[in-house]
């Protein structure tokens, strides 16, 4: 006997699709991230990750979440601890660093190591430490900024696994400040979000650090003393793609440990799209510099940034009763950013939700509102409308005349029910 389908399955069966649509979508709404259909791509590598800068959002990944030795991408901590310091005025950029027998580049544990070449009594300066550690890659370096900074290597690693966990990067340890050791592991997303993260709090360590091409080291001024006539060290940027013609590189880390392979964090800016790619475990330096072109060319031939809305933009307005004004903008608290598909740019919509109007006082960044991006009928994300000024109460008169016409308001709409 042939199956038939009652009623109730018939109107599961329509109602399932519509439900799973409405579903999906206010899982998006409330995440604030979405995935992406992704074209046929996939990264020689043990573990990939491509984010967009601006907005946030994961374009590409590949084992993203497999913890994996970090190597000499283990520095990327290190600095950005640094650059903190100055920021704060704990630490200047012209203070020079005393060089200690475990920071000598002649310390048997380093040797064969990418290496400054620092030497005990040379007069150098944490300026010229930042350069040694992001350009050559020093170990030898490393050591000497974590000393200077908080007096030993062990503690500086404290500093450095506190402020991992500050920023919410639970599967990354490290155990030294340069990335010798095979007990340095993160995952390429968490690695990717702390290199996002040290770019946004200090943008110009790409100008000043990652993308100098080559440094010469050490200099006569280095050299006082009975350390005079050393040689001067050329030694180039380990980030290929910096040279490379096709795409504007300017950062930011290379590292290699037999455990692991050949890691790269590589970042580009083509117009207002910034992308930074994470590939771990890749096979040689020449498929590091391949897999990382390719990994950035993917995201741009494939998504563009658009900034829907700038910080402070007025998106819409409410009325206010009883205030000393009598309207409010509903602005975004800061830039809004989407990464769209290349050739929908044009589908990108907003909704915006708020109320008709609110009764003072109004504090100035009360949320309000929101608005919802959708890239055609795709939900995308939600961002909060927040009150531009602050509306204070308005005078006796002014609050008396908004009160009877509320009143009058709720009596007329309640006989027009």
């Amino acid at each position: 006997m042939p199956h038939t389908v009652s009623r109730p399955d018939r109107r599961a069966a329509r109602v399932l699709p519509f439900f799973l649509a409405f579903l999906t979508a206010a899982l998006t709404l409330l995440t604030g991230h979405r995935s992406h259909a992704q074209p046929a791509y996939d990264a020689e590598a043990r573990s990939a990750f491509l984010l967009d800068f601006e907005s946030g959002e994961v374009l590409y990944e590949k084992n993203a979440d497999e913890p994996l030795p970090l190597a000499s991408l283990t520095k990327i901590m290190t600095l950005y601890l640094a650059q903190e310091a100055i920021r704060d005025g704990k630490l200047s950029p012209d203070e020079k660093v005393a060089i200690s027998e475990r920071a000598w580049s002649q310390n048997p544990a380093l040797r064969g190591s990418s290496l400054m070449f620092l030497e005990p009594g040379q007069d150098v300066t944490v300026r010229e430490i930042l350069l040694g550690i992001a350009v050559a890659s020093g170990n030898d370096a490393a050591i000497a900024l974590a000393e200077h900074m908080a007096g030993s290597v062990d503690a500086f690693v404290e500093r450095m696994n506190a402020k991992a966990k500050d920023l919410g990067l639970t599967r990354t340890r490290f155990v030294d400040p340069h990335g010798l050791s095979e007990g340095n592991v993160s995952t390429a997303r968490e690695i990717g979000t702390l290199a996002a993260r040290y770019i946004r709090e200090f943008p110009n360590v790409l100008r000043d650090l990652h993308s100098v091409k080559r440094i010469e080291y050490p200099k006569p001024e280095n050299l006082p003393g009975r350390l005079a006539g050393r040689p001067t060290i050329p030694q180039d940027n380990r980030n290929w793609l910096l040279w490379d013609k096709d795409l504007p590189v300017d950062g930011l880390k290379t590292g290699y440990v037999e455990a692991a392979g050949y890691n790269y964090v590589v970042t580009a800016k083509v117009g207002d799209t910034r992308l930074i790619g994470v590939l771990l475990g890749t096979a040689s330096e020449a498929a590091r510099a391949q897999q990382g072109k390719a990994l950035l060319q993917y995201g741009f031939n494939n998504w563009t940034s658009i900034r829907k809305y700038r910080a402070g933009e007025a998106v819409a307005s409410v009325r206010v009763w009883k205030g000393k004004a009598d309207q409010v903008d509903l602005v975004v608290p800061a830039d809004v950013w989407v990464a769209v598909p290349k050739g929908e740019e044009g589908r990108l919509v907003a909704a915006v939700k708020a109320p008709a109007d609110v009764v003072a006082p109004v504090a100035k960044d009360q949320e309000l509102g929101s608005a919802a991006l959708f890239l055609g009928e795709k939900a995308i994300r939600q961002v909060p409308l927040v009150a531009k000024d602050e509306v204070p109460p308005g005078g006796l008169f002014k609050r008396i005349w908004d009160s009877l016409r509320l009143a009058l308001r709720s009596l007329l709409a309640r006989f027009t029910k």
